[in-house]
Parts: structure tokens; sequence; C-alpha cells
């Protein structure tokens, strides 16, 4: 993942409005690079990266004894570090994490191990850890564009019609968001789109009718009814602030 990455953050940052400043990164372990690091500190930007846990790394968290307690099973420590290759020392977060099964604590001494790397001084090493697991907030989304709308299949065997394809995928991304944010009842505004299929778009129902009267008969179901009824509520609503807004602006 780390190849051209610095080109494609440069290109994301110029999408920046103009009053916006970059203050801090979140790298996940795939860029994991001096390179990169070097770049970052020249631009003063904050950053906050996952480093792999090779050998080297593994040694110094295996040799820690001044762990801090921050909750009944995970343990923070720092060290700088000058890694080989390195022109410099860099700041670096261990974590430490008892092991379970079954959500039984195993023995003492059965832990598994993080490493984080950063240029930020004036934050704690349990701040720096706690930073870094706001990156994870975006999985979910990631998880949503692959499972729900296919954003890592590139089916088609030109580029052309890959970045129609995805920008067809992108627009239905949007509307699904739009039609959560604007029309759902709050209770249903988190809904992932798997969620949203199962229990809004494809219920089951049964044809019904003779020749050109067909219609579809759903089964008697409370939840779905309410969650019809507060849609419909909502989108009377948002026509009725949006045609207020169109007749506002032309005045």
């Amino acid at each position: 993942s780390n190849g051209g990455f610095l080109e494609f953050h440069n290109a994301c940052e110029a999408k920046l409005p103009h009053n916006y400043v970059l203050k801090r990164v979140r790298l996940d372990k795939g860029f994991f690079d001096e390179i990169n690091f070097q770049y970052f500190e020249e631009a003063t930007t904050e950053y906050v990266c996952k480093a792999p846990l090779k050998e080297n790394l593994k040694k110094v968290a295996l040799d820690i004894s001044d762990w801090e307690e921050v909750s009944n099973r995970h343990s923070v420590a720092e060290r700088m570090l000058i890694l080989p290759s390195w022109s410099k020392p860099r700041r670096f977060i261990f974590i430490r994490e008892k092991m379970d099964q079954n959500g039984q604590l195993l023995l003492p001494g059965l832990y598994k191990y993080q490493a984080i790397v950063t240029n930020i001084e004036d934050e704690t090493s349990l701040e720096i850890w706690q930073d870094y697991n706001r990156r994870a907030r975006i999985e979910g989304t990631i998880e949503e564009l692959k499972d729900g709308f296919a954003c890592e299949q590139m089916s088609q065997h030109e580029i052309r019609r890959n970045l129609a394809f995805m920008a067809v995928k992108l627009i239905a991304y949007n509307l699904h968001n739009f039609f959560k944010k604007a029309l759902l009842p709050d209770h249903a505004k988190g809904w992932k789109i798997k969620t949203l299929r199962m229990d809004f778009l494809r219920v089951s129902g049964n044809i019904v009718g003779n020749g050109r009267y067909r219609r579809i008969r759903l089964a008697a179901n409370r939840s779905l009814m309410a969650l019809v009824e507060a849609v419909k509520a909502n989108l009377e609503r948002f026509l009725w602030q949006w045609s207020y807004c169109l007749i506002y602006h032309r005045a």
C-alpha cells in the first residue's frame, strides 16, 4: 500500500478547502517508512503510525519493565528508538494486552503487543494510543464500501469502464447515506447497508391479483409499518424544507 503514497497524499491534501490546514495523519503499518516520516516532519505535520512488530521491536517490547497499567488488561510504555538504516531516533509507544480465551483472562505473562511511532511530543502514551484507535472508525466505512457496494471489484477490462463503474457505485453509496441521514428515524440512521436491505428493501411478500391488477402483499409487520410511516413523514418534511429554500432563494 506504500507505493505512490506520498503522491496520493498530496493529491488528497490539494483537494482540501483553502482555509483548511492538515494537522495530523493516522497511518496503518503498511505506511511504516522513514521516507514518509521525514516528509511529515519537514511539513510540520503530526503523524501516528502503526509499526510492524518485527524481531527488533518485539525484543524491545519484551524487555520493557516499566509498564503503565491503563485498564485491567492494557498497559502502555514508550521508548526513543533508532532503527537500522534510520537517520535519527523517534518516539515509539508500546501497548501490551493480556490475552484471553472466551472472555476469560489466561495466566499472567501471556500478552500480545502493539507498537506505534509518532512525532507528537505533548501527548501521553495513552493519548497517542487512543488517538490512533480513532483510525479504526474508517474500517467500518471500508467494509461498507466492499460488502455493500463492491467497490473493491474492478470487473471491467478497460480503465474507462472501471472508472464509470466506480462512479456509479459512489453515487449509490452517497444516495444510501443521504437516505439514512435524511429519511430514516433516529434509531436507524446508523444502519449498515446489509441491515437496511434485510429490514427495509428486501422484504418478502406475495404477488396477488389477476391480469393487470396485480400487486404485492406483505406480511403483517409492525416494525416495518412504523419504519415506512417514519420515512414518509421525514420525506414530506424534507420536500417542504427544500421547496421553501427554492422559493426563498428565488425571492
